[in-house]
């Protein structure tokens, strides 16, 4: 019995670490961005979305460590949309869009959750309309 309640406990510190980590990290990437340092935000964004990918896996049930993978979504999709990169924004945005139409089936009353979609899909809109995809673009909007 203890056995399983020290595993258990040794998980959950590791998780609240990966969470702390990918804090300070999506903080990093956004304080980078303002300074103007592009690939520094990159990479700090890059590592806090794999920690948030780590945490929603081990938590699937977890409307947070999903609603968390989002953001970090949406930071690195944002990030390579201004760097150019319009098929990794769109790969980003994609996937964002994809937890959130799952998070607003399983959540159909969470005005969060019907939030969280709809900045997804504006931002899918204006990414489309970036790239010249008019006629996709009017959907989301």
């Amino acid at each position: 019995m203890q056995g399983g309640f020290i595993a258990e406990r040794a998980l959950l510190q590791e998780q609240l670490t990966s969470l702390a980590g990918a804090t300070a990290l999506t903080n990093l990437g956004m304080d980078c961005v303002v300074v103007g340092d592009v690939e520094a935000a990159r990479g700090a964004f890059d590592e806090a979305l794999e920690l948030r990918r780590g945490l929603a896996q081990a938590q699937p049930d977890s409307v947070e460590a999903q609603r968390d993978l989002v953001v970090s979504l949406d930071r690195v999709g944002d990030l390579r949309q201004v760097r150019g990169d319009l098929d990794g924004a769109k790969t980003a945005f994609g996937e964002a869009l994809a937890l959130c139409r799952g998070l607003v089936r399983a959540l159909p009353g969470s005005l969060e959750a019907q939030r969280s979609l709809s900045v997804v899909l504006e931002r899918v809109g204006k990414l489309l309309q970036a790239r010249g995809e008019l006629d996709a673009a009017e959907v989301p909007f």
